[in-house]
């Protein structure tokens, strides 16, 4: 059913009964089987917090409850592993965050409580940390991996979550300089967007659209192939090694059928280092670079 509904009748059945709940909660009790599919469904809908309420409530009439004891041990150790991503994410260890999402995603499966909310929860800052280590094609199948989970999970998810996902992914579009992509993912997160976050992705939207303009018009060329950053300090002949290297690099590369990710991305990027290579070797006065 419905993580949200189940979750909302779960606790309403616990509370009707509050007062009334003290002593041993059998595990084949229907009280605990509520609570147990309570916090299950709380994972469900990306809440930590919801879940561990349930929990909780179990814990103070029966503190030695062994299995959702156990719960709520994994989802405190699972939450204290995300506010150390947090936390390294904003001192822009990024590597590190990458690692420690990969701990906190083997502890879900090791815990048994890999549900599809905490599994978006996890892949959005995946993307988030990946993006900012410029491990670009990770970062954007992570967040295509979390999309594609929510709309799986269309009908309960809230619209907060969606506008996130695609605010995160817009974000790792703009590190890669995939413009087009950003501004269709603003315009959807603008669309799923509450009236107290809307404005903050219009200015988002705003200045995306503005980058993406002045990239239409004037390109990095040098960015575009990955050139040294020192390209221009080298004489003639390296400058025309490093363009012919890095163009047939980012060609094979970008190449449609080969590329990961969306096809229309690849096609773009491909026809951009077309145009790149073009300018350079005009510029440069390079030969023999077909």
């Amino acid at each position: 059913g419905n993580p949200s509904h189940v979750y909302s009748s779960a606790l309403q059945a616990l509370q009707q009964h509050q007062g009334k709940q003290s002593g041993s909660w059998e595990l084949s009790q229907p009280r605990t089987l509520t609570a147990l599919a309570g916090g299950l469904a709380g994972m469900g809908v990306s809440s930590l917090d919801k879940a561990m309420k349930i929990y909780t409530f179990v814990l103070r009439n029966d503190p030695d409850q062994t299995q959702v004891k156990a719960a709520y041990k994994a989802l405190k150790a699972f939450k204290k592993q995300l506010s150390q991503v947090d936390e390294s994410l904003r001192l822009s260890f990024n590597h590190k965050a990458v690692s420690q999402l990969k701990e906190a995603a083997g502890m879900l499966r090791g815990m048994g409580l890999e549900t599809e909310g905490l599994h978006v929860t996890v892949l959005l800052k995946q993307c988030t940390a990946q993006s900012a280590s410029r491990l670009h094609d990770d970062a954007i199948q992570a967040c295509d991996q979390a999309l594609d989970m929510i709309e799986s999970m269309q009908g309960y998810i809230h619209p907060s979550q969606r506008t996130e996902a695609h605010r995160t992914r817009a974000q790792a579009h703009l590190v890669d300089n995939n413009f087009d992509e950003a501004v269709d993912d603003l315009k959807q997160a603008l669309d799923s967007a509450s009236q107290s976050s809307s404005r903050e992705i219009e200015e988002l939207l705003q200045q995306a659209q503005v980058q993406q303009r002045e990239w239409e018009k004037h390109r990095d060329h040098k960015v575009v192939l990955e050139l040294p950053s020192n390209i221009e300090e080298l004489d003639h002949s390296a400058r025309c090694m490093w363009l012919k290297k890095m163009y047939k690099k980012m060609a094979m590369r970008w190449h449609p059928d080969k590329a990961r990710g969306s096809k229309k991305r690849a096609e773009r990027k491909m026809r951009e280092c077309g145009d790149a290579k073009v300018a350079l070797v005009e510029q440069w006065r390079c030969k023999g670079i077909r």
